[in-house]
């Protein structure tokens, strides 16, 4: 029991410096993809340059503006990206052993697992901000009703990484306004955080001078895309099919029991 008690205190300790200092060589020790490369290009250019860009780079424009901190003196290219996202994953990394209410075994095989050891931790995308974000997300939840402009402010935060934590980042802000209307909170204030963060939304991936976003078209877009997504199925692959059902169905029963 001793001995339990002994390597629990120790592996909070070597876990974290073992991820920090691995993924540190690991990180220092590759050639940036070319999408890393990509981003940090459009990090060089003006703010307003770079929400031109978003809708077709496919993520908002948080992640862009990080790297534009590290745009100071390109000569440090690409070490300057590849440890901004490292010391953000290790952020990441130290938040999960100091707040997350799992045991020391499960963290272990989280922290060593190959998304956050061969990915998070070494690849300069927004991914592993993302999570991190996701996290705040998550250990703030109890407090959003208490403090309902933080977590506003972090919903948009969560929203304008990437596209998978702006989807994490929809769902939370469903929950919260649906808590928000139940407790009969004074919804002002974080209903006018969350609207300008969807208009941030929009400006960095809505194009109004095409066609589609005229005379009613985007609505009949939206509505037919929807269609699709429920009721038919997406290639002729057979398992493909199948699982585009039962991800839909579970979509469906997920979003029934939350308002339940």
């Amino acid at each position: 029991m001793k001995f339990l008690e002994i390597f629990n205190k120790k592996i909070e300790l070597i876990a974290p410096i073992a991820y920090i200092l691995l993924t540190l060589f690991y990180s220092i020790s590759r050639t940036p993809f070319f999408d890393e490369a990509y981003a940090y290009l459009i990090s060089n250019l003006q703010i307003g340059d770079i929400f031109q860009l978003t809708r077709i780079e496919g993520h908002p424009i948080v992640w862009y503006l990080i790297l534009k901190f590290t745009t100071i003196n390109n000569n440090f290219y690409p070490y300057n990206i590849l440890l901004t996202n490292w010391l953000i994953s290790c952020i990441l990394i130290i938040f999960l052993w100091k707040k997350a209410p799992f045991n020391n075994i499960i963290k272990l095989l989280i922290t060593f697992s190959i998304p956050f050891v061969g990915y998070f931790g070494v690849v300069a995308r927004p991914y592993g901000l993302s999570v991190l974000a996701l996290f705040l997300l998550v250990y703030y939840f109890k407090k959003s009703i208490v403090k309902p402009i933080l977590y506003s402010f972090l919903i948009i935060f969560c929203a304008n990484i990437s596209v998978m934590s702006a989807l994490g980042a929809f769902s939370f802000c469903v929950i919260f306004i649906y808590n928000l209307i139940k407790e009969k909170q004074n919804l002002t204030k974080p209903f006018l955080v969350l609207f300008f963060g969807l208009i941030a939304s929009i400006v960095q991936f809505v194009n109004l001078e095409t066609p589609i976003y005229k005379e009613g078209v985007l609505f009949k877009s939206f509505i037919l895309s929807a269609k699709k997504f429920i009721l038919i199925s997406i290639d002729n692959n057979l398992f493909q099919n199948i699982f585009h059902i039962l991800g839909v169905i579970l979509f469906l029963i997920t979003i029934i029991l939350l308002f339940k």
